[in-house]
């Protein structure tokens, strides 16, 4: 009994380092988040969207490895007369400028991988109900997007540090431990 103490106590006290991080998958009201073994993490709405999908990843670690994609999709191409979704966005009903100059646009995609513009994007619309279409069913709601965000904070150990996406802290970047190390495996001879 001794040595199952002793032993929990010591994996306990072993650096995140050198820990192995599990998967994990979590549905939040409209959103799901999917991290893998090495803490990369996607969240994606989901629900009754029509087509219209938002999808945020990031990396483990200080650097602040994101990417933030808007897209019209589905069974069926949209009409090629269509105008572009960028000129179309709106949140709860107003008109959605997505800020800074580092988006790229297509006529149905809208991304970026710039850490100020996602977070300035992120802080405008948290607190919205939902992204719609002008003039179309599209919606995506917004309903569990902080609660997603602080899952891979969490998961990532990002809380508290300048990097978090919702609780933003002082701890400077490299506070944020690196991703989790691989398991080894065993290949025969």
């Amino acid at each position: 009994m001794r040595y199952r103490v002793f032993l929990i106590l010591l994996i306990g006290l072993l650096p995140a380092s050198l820990t192995w991080a599990a998967p994990a998958q979590q549905v939040f009201t409209d959103w799901l988040v999917t991290c893998n073994n090495q803490n990369f993490c996607v969240a994606r709405n989901i629900g009754l969207h029509h087509g219209l999908v938002m999808t945020l990843s990031r990396s483990a670690g200080a650097h602040t490895d994101a990417n933030l994609r808007i897209e019209l999709g589905g069974l069926d191409d949209p009409p090629a007369k269509m105008p572009a979704i960028a000129s179309r966005l709106m949140l709860d009903g107003s008109p959605l400028k997505p800020g800074g100059e580092h988006w790229q646009m297509t006529p149905w995609h809208l991304t970026t991988s710039d850490s100020a513009t996602i977070n300035a994007f992120l802080q405008h619309v948290q607190d919205g109900q939902a992204i719609t279409l002008d003039k179309g069913l599209q919606a995506i709601s917004l309903q569990g997007l902080k609660a997603a965000l602080l899952f891979i904070d969490s998961q990532q150990k990002r809380v508290g540090s300048e990097t978090a996406w919702i609780r933003k802290g002082d701890d400077p970047p490299l506070s944020v431990p690196p991703a989790p190390a691989l398991k080894s495996v065993a290949t025969g001879a």
